[in-house]
């Protein structure tokens, strides 16, 4: 039940989230000191006390420093929540960092830095990351948000139009996210909004059309062109 929340948090599926983690939380008295530890850090974290869950997670590395659960909740609240109080992005990467150490091919850990590579414009560390990330899992949507931001970021014609192609097949959730890297984490707007525009395309479901066009409105709005986000 656990899984099944963490899975629903970070696919956006809040209800879900909850719904799994009142499920894991009926069954505490099952799990052992460590894992209540880990399942008391994220009901936090859904509470949306993320501060507090940071604190938690620390307390559990620091007592397990092998524990690649509570290392990659860490970096996700740092990566992602951080940037709400003030901090930067870049705080989860010697976590993400620490967590590759012990875990060498644990993929979030490999995006994540890959986000934070394109957003410093460190291309070689991108494409680094790019590579590992493809020998690991070349069919995964991580390989497509990679692939995505190094042939953006090296203004490859030839790339771009090739993993534009492979999105157009991708899953809406694959697109969606591609977008966001390239457009906010690498600072492509243009290019995000292109990728953004095949989520518009007749075949996609409704919601999926019109959050297509959200995305693309708020890249228009992101360059100053108001009429057109209208």
């Amino acid at each position: 039940w656990y899984r099944v929340a963490v899975a629903a948090l970070w696919s956006r599926q809040r209800e879900m989230a909850w719904a799994a983690a009142e499920e894991a939380v009926k069954r505490a008295d099952r799990l052992t000191q460590r894992d209540r530890s880990l399942l008391d850090a994220f009901h936090a974290l859904l509470r949306g006390e993320s501060q507090r869950a940071e604190a938690l997670y620390r307390s559990i590395v620091g007592t397990h420093p092998d524990d690649v659960e509570a290392w990659y909740q860490l970096g996700e609240i740092l990566h992602h929540f951080g940037p709400q109080r003030g901090r930067p992005a870049g705080d989860a990467k010697p976590v993400w960092k620490r967590l590759l150490r012990i875990d060498p091919g644990h993929l979030p850990a490999l995006v994540h830095l890959g986000v934070l590579a394109a957003s410093a414009c460190d291309m070689n560390e991108l494409e680094a990351l790019t590579v590992r990330v493809i020998a690991l899992s070349p069919e995964a949507d991580s390989a497509l948000w990679m692939r995505s931001m190094r042939a953006f970021g090296l203004k490859d014609a030839e790339a771009q139009a090739a993993v534009v192609s492979d999105l157009g097949r991708a899953s809406d959730h694959a697109v969606s996210w591609a977008a966001r890297v390239v457009g906010v984490f690498l600072g492509e707007i243009s290019a995000g909004s292109r990728i953004a525009a095949l989520l518009t395309e007749p075949l996609r479901s409704g919601p999926v059309r019109a959050h297509g066009h959200i995305l693309r409105a708020w890249f228009a709005a992101a360059r100053g062109r108001w009429r057109k986000a209208m």
